[in-house]
């Protein structure tokens, strides 16, 4: 839903819209340093001083090159690295070079989001074609699974969200991810991690995949790794037999100077202030929190997740479709920012900044809570 607020400037983790109110961010998917880090804006400024861009064609940036070799050490893999302009793209790229050009089929998870391009579009609304099978994450997905397999002289190529977020805060079962590691070892299939949403840091690991012990064969990444700024990255994990050429991009403004500046500003940050540790130490008291404060509340079913990424899953039957709206609005009355997620949008999204504290956890949860038990008597 559109949020009828024009927000005009950021301090940490809240952001001001054009009357001078301030919002606590608890809809965040890109900025996880928050909206004001000193560093990512100085870095950005330098290289804009420097020189704003040149094509990629003619021309490697070191930084650039730099900046993807960090990302494979913190996978602690050996591989290369191809850079894009978005996490969509970076998906897109992986999928059509991996599957549909060398005539793999292509296999998503039903309710998964990957994009809205040609195949990444094709998977996020669940449609079926020659191309692309959609299956769900269970036993009946496994058998779909194993039928493509023994019909296919090559490896498939499979897109996961270890954790899906569109579809209301969802990890994927552990046997089904465990089926997924093996198809990789036996080169099966190429298993495609997309961390686009979920890294870095977002589950308390730098990237999710480790959170739920997945050894894919590539993944992706978006935005956030550019601090905002247009970014995306697949990564290959050579040791999976996945190869590709060093620093490639795909488009002018894949691995654009400017970007990587504030990249490579973005992991410095990561690992001075010791930002997804915290995330990790917090995440016990988290999971209390939102136990003791709304799981006794009428209208709230279950609270999930892992991290800095949690689930508020509400009661359709107490709060129609109009009244999930309304919460998202008073909440902002109430002077937070949050979001609603699921197949029909009957689940709160509460993702911060990862430089978010417990006390502003602490605050976001109590108005929530208000914002519920005010509705419920009104």
């Amino acid at each position: 839903m559109a949020i009828p607020i024009n927000i005009v400037s950021g301090e940490e983790v809240y952001l001001i819209d054009s009357s001078g109110r301030k919002l606590l961010s608890f809809a965040e998917s890109i900025n996880i340093l928050g909206y004001s880090n000193r560093e990512i804006k100085n870095a950005i400024e330098s290289q804009v001083e420097k020189l704003i861009h040149y094509t990629n064609e003619l021309s490697i940036f070191n930084e650039c090159v730099a900046l993807g070799k960090r990302f494979l050490k913190e996978a602690n893999i050996e591989g290369g690295f191809i850079f894009t302009s978005s996490g969509s793209e970076a998906n897109e790229y992986s999928l059509a070079e991996l599957g549909a050009r060398r005539k793999r089929k292509i296999v998503g998870i039903k309710g998964a989001y990957h994009g809205q391009l040609y195949l990444t579009g094709a998977i996020t609304r669940g449609k079926q074609s020659r191309l692309v099978t959609i299956v769900s994450p269970d036993s009946r997905g496994i058998e779909t699974i194993e039928k493509l397999l023994t019909r296919s002289s090559i490896p498939i190529v499979i897109i996961i969200e270890p954790l899906m977020i569109h579809a209301g805060i969802r990890s994927l079962p552990r046997d089904f991810l465990l089926f997924l590691n093996k198809l990789s070892i036996n080169k099966q299939a190429i298993i495609i991690s997309d961390e686009v949403y979920l890294s870095p840091g977002k589950t308390g690991f730098f990237y999710s995949f480790q959170a739920f012990g997945i050894n894919p064969d590539l993944f992706t990444l978006g935005k956030s790794i550019g601090g905002g700024l247009p970014l995306g990255l697949i990564a290959f994990n050579n040791a999976n037999r996945i190869e590709s050429p060093l620093g490639i991009t795909t488009t002018s403004q894949g691995g654009n100077r400017v970007s990587c500046a504030a990249g490579l500003a973005l992991l410095e940050e990561l690992h001075k202030k010791n930002v997804i540790e915290n995330v990790r130490k917090n995440e016990e008291k988290i999971t209390k929190l939102l136990r003791d404060e709304l799981l006794g509340i009428k209208g709230v079913i279950e609270t999930r997740g892992i991290g800095y990424i949690r689930g508020v899953q509400l009661d359709t039957s107490i709060f129609r479709r109009r009244w999930r709206t309304k919460i998202i609005l008073e909440s902002i009355k109430n002077g937070l920012l949050i979001s609603l997620m699921g197949k029909d949008d009957d689940v709160i999204r509460l993702a911060p900044p990862l430089v978010a504290t417990f006390e502003d956890w602490q605050k976001a949860v109590l108005i929530i809570k208000k914002v519920i038990k005010d509705m419920l008597v009104s």
